[in-house]
């Protein structure tokens, strides 16, 4: 099944970055602030993410991908 034209998906942290990012970019919050969905990882590799979503009081579902 495919979101084809309705989904449009915004990665914050490439593959090649490492777990210890930290987001410094106004942009990044204002994605989250927009955002529908937000999908996480889990276990525990997203501790930043989670006080970024608190910060921006966002209305976004968050789906754990782990659970």
């Amino acid at each position: 099944m495919s979101g084809g034209n309705f989904v449009e998906v915004t990665t914050l942290v490439g593959r090649r970055q490492r777990h210890s990012f930290l987001s410094t970019h106004t942009d990044d919050a204002k994605k989250i602030i927009n955002a529908d969905v937000i999908v996480l990882n889990g276990l525990g590799l997203e501790g930043w993410m989670e006080r970024l979503i608190a910060a921006t009081k966002t209305r976004a579902r968050v789906v754990v991908a782990t659970r």
